[in-house]
């Protein structure tokens, strides 16, 4: 779950009465976190002993046994990485625009914003098509994250309308990482363990927005005075790190699919020997 598509941050609006931000999201987490569970029964039970419950069940999330806690850790920092530098790119995208050099208009902005969005969404319907024809789920990510990362590149020394539009069309590949990272993570997780795995993914989320607001905004309105761009070359470096651990999971993900294949083999050739043996005896 997350609070996008629950409405989880509405469940705090009444109580605050202000717009989205940092707090709605980690108010609707803990509010997620304490009903995730089970539906409400008769019984009355303690909330610090529900609490326990449910933070042992996110925290067993990742203490599976071999290769599937390493990347179910590796990917869950991937997605931190790159959902902080996809939240903090919309973060600032209008100051950095409207400031010097560029001082545009809001009209002309909301065409930037539009076609990102476009792009973002096109692209995703694409990951269909780069599965049929053989690509893994690892170079897809991996692509997608060498996009983002050359997006802000280019945002970072950016100067005309042209490549504003080139590196936020770039940029667009944000959304197949995200829907990538969790499709791969729900792979590494029992079923019943869904639940538990999206709010860690809702809760990493929540720390992406507090980074975005309160560290990387900042860091943009210091720096912009002697580099405008400085502050997309921190979403590059972070987008390189998450193609890292992207491309590592990858070659994780394919000698865990060789050594249960192995298994396999093994197996089936243990049950051919030994039916070979009963029929021997027989």
């Amino acid at each position: 779950v997350s609070t996008q598509s629950t409405g989880g941050g509405n469940v705090c609006r009444p109580v605050r009465g202000g717009a989205h931000g940092p707090l709605d999201l980690v108010f609707a987490e803990l509010y997620l976190i304490m009903v995730i569970r089970s539906p409400p029964t008769n019984k009355k039970r303690k909330i610090k002993g529900t609490l326990i419950q449910n933070v042992r069940s996110l925290v067993d999330v990742y203490t599976s046994s071999g290769e599937r806690r390493t990347r179910i850790i590796i990917l869950s920092a991937a997605y931190l990485l790159h959902f902080t530098a996809f939240i903090s790119f919309a973060g600032f995208l209008n100051m950095y625009l409207l400031g010097p050099p560029f001082n545009w208009e809001t009209d002309k902005i909301g065409v930037v914003n539009t076609a990102t969005s476009v792009g973002n969404f096109l692209l995703v319907l694409t990951v269909p098509l780069w599965r049929r024809i053989g690509v893994s789920e690892a170079v897809i990510g991996t692509v997608a994250c060498g996009l983002c990362a050359a997006g802000f590149g280019l945002m970072s020394v950016a100067t005309t309308f042209a490549m504003v539009m080139t590196g936020g069309m770039l940029k667009s590949g944000s959304g197949i990482a995200i829907a990538l990272y969790r499709s791969r993570l729900s792979k590494l997780v029992k079923p019943t363990q869904y639940g538990q795995l999206f709010s860690i993914l809702n809760s990493l989320e929540c720390v992406a927005n507090m980074v975005s607001s309160v560290v990387m905004i900042q860091i943009y309105q210091h720096t912009r005075h002697w580099f405008n761009g400085f502050a997309y070359t921190i979403l590059v470096a972070m987008e390189l790190a998450a193609l890292v651990f992207t491309a590592v999971d990858g070659v994780l993900a394919r000698r865990m699919n060789d050594m249960e294949a192995n298994i396999l083999i093994h197996s089936e050739t243990d049950s051919i020997i030994e039916e070979s043996d009963e029929g021997i005896i027989n």
